[in-house]
């Protein structure tokens, strides 16, 4: 049975994963194809996994601020590294070893270039959640030039 303490530790990870996977990728690193997918279209492969975006979810929030859905495909690398960081703070790993994909709602501040994530959950490869997490009070993040997140602000937000 878990304890509150690993609740808010698994919490941290989650999103911990979530940041430091994304902004810290240049487009060195990866490849990338706009294919459609259904609604889902793919921005970024690196070796964590596929990313993509829900074309339908892009909303303009305020003249500046775009909401947009996003979802990373784990990779094997992916799912070992989340697993071995979970281990790492003595969590249980139940369930985690059929981690499928994640999807996160981001907010991105198309003039100061800027962006906060507001939720994210991961699924087993069933479509079950194993974790789901809002950010009461996200942190603004600084969007680093040729990251997967400026891939997909220059894509979403609108053109001057």
């Amino acid at each position: 049975m878990k304890n509150i303490s690993s609740i808010m530790s698994i919490s941290f990870l989650v999103p911990f994963l979530f940041v430091v996977s994304f902004p810290s990728i240049c487009l060195s690193e990866m490849k990338t194809d706009k294919k459609t997918n259904y609604r889902w279209v793919l921005y970024g492969t690196l070796d964590l996994g596929d990313y993509y975006y829900d074309k339908g979810s892009i909303k303009k929030v305020s003249y500046k601020t775009i909401d947009v859905w996003t979802k990373r495909k784990y990779s094997k690398v992916g799912k070992d590294k989340l697993i071995q960081l979970i281990k790492n703070n003595n969590l249980s790993i139940d369930g985690w070893e059929k981690l499928d994909y994640e999807t996160g709602l981001v907010e991105f501040d198309c003039v100061n270039k800027t962006y906060i994530l507001i939720k994210n959950v991961q699924y087993d490869n069933r479509g079950k959640i194993l974790k789901d997490v809002d950010f009461q009070n996200p942190t603004i993040h600084q969007t680093i030039p040729d990251s997967l997140f400026d891939i997909l602000q220059r894509t979403v937000c609108p053109k001057k």
